[in-house]
């Protein structure tokens, strides 16, 4: 509904029955911060999309957005807290600066890794890699 409510178009593409090992709690949040950080920075009218895919005991979360790219020298600061890239477009959009930091966390914590690539041609692409799990874990009150 964000997405609507900015003129921004959102897709999902998810494939069946992916099963992620890690915290389910702390993924949402990843989700959130991620989405959150595309609707942002994406550029009017632009174009969000989030893919959950895997291949073999891998399972891939992206979250990709049209706009402006990130320069190449800032990216291996986004993770720092409080780090923005362009200050004063950053106060425009409210924020603490504290999602990536937190991302990152969220990151180690399920024993996964995070990459981003940025470019005027294509946008920028945040790849979060988890060990896939065989199945669903079940929660204490499946039979």
């Amino acid at each position: 509904s964000i997405c609507f409510e900015k003129g921004k178009s959102f897709d999902i593409t998810v494939e069946p029955n992916i099963y992620v090992k890690g915290n389910e709690n702390s993924i949402k949040q990843l989700l959130a911060i991620l989405l959150d950080n595309a609707v942002k920075y994406s550029n009017e009218s632009g174009r969000i999309e989030l893919s959950l895919t895997s291949k073999n005991d891998k399972v891939s979360l992206s979250v990709f957005n049209t706009g402006v790219p990130i320069p190449k020298d800032n990216i291996p600061h986004l993770f720092e807290r409080f780090y923005r890239v362009d200050k004063a477009r950053s106060r425009e959009n409210g924020g603490s600066g504290l999602g990536l930091s937190i991302a990152k966390r969220i990151i180690e914590n399920n024993e996964a890794s995070i990459s981003i690539i940025s470019n005027q041609d294509n946008g920028t692409l945040f790849t979060c890699t988890f060990k896939a799990a065989k199945t669903k874990k079940k929660e204490k009150n499946d039979l």
